[in-house]
């Protein structure tokens, strides 16, 4: 009776320690997924700010098109009023080709604006991908802490077994 006393000690000290050994990975766990929401979340800031860049640089390059389209209306007002009025070609050429200046620096500058979409998309694209790889690593990590939860209750049912033969056991040898 004594040596079951001792086995039932031991027992219950090596469920004390597998319930600390898994209460420590279970903390493991949750401190690795709470960092993975937060750096989730930043990453979801980013895309918003991105978004909100996209929507102004959208309404740049509206107003810069609205501006063009009407820079070259007054071009095309100029050249016909440079075939009706002959005598004022000078002053007429030199405005139109201040015009055509403002055209190309117009021209440029939605150049440098559509580069630069390009390079936000680029961006977004990125951190969709480090968005959808985190998740996978999230999913794995959920996938590995079930597989653990999965393996541990089996090896308790085991135990429990391997407790109800030994206690069987020693019933019978009691007796």
């Amino acid at each position: 009776m004594r040596i079951l006393s001792f086995i039932n000690l031991a027992g219950v000290l090596a469920l004390g320690v597998l319930c600390v050994t898994q209460w420590q990975d279970n903390r493991q766990f949750n401190q690795e997924i709470n960092r993975l929401e937060a750096i989730r979340i930043g990453q979801a800031e980013e895309l918003d700010d991105r978004d909100a860049t996209i929507s102004g640089q959208t309404e740049d390059i509206e107003i810069l098109r609205t501006q063009i389209t009407t820079l070259t209306a007054d071009l095309q007002k100029t050249n016909g009023e440079l075939r009706l009025e002959q005598h004022k070609v000078a002053q007429l050429e030199s405005a139109g080709e201040q015009l055509k200046e403002s055209v190309r620096k117009w021209s440029a500058a939605v150049e440098e604006r559509d580069v630069r979409i390009r390079e936000n998309h680029d961006q977004i694209r990125d951190l969709a991908r480090d968005l959808n790889e985190t998740v996978a690593q999230y999913n794995e990590l959920a996938t590995n802490y079930n597989h653990a939860v999965e393996l541990l209750n089996e090896r308790t049912l085991a135990y429990n077994d391997l407790v109800g033969k030994y206690s069987e056991l020693a019933a019978a040898t009691a007796k």
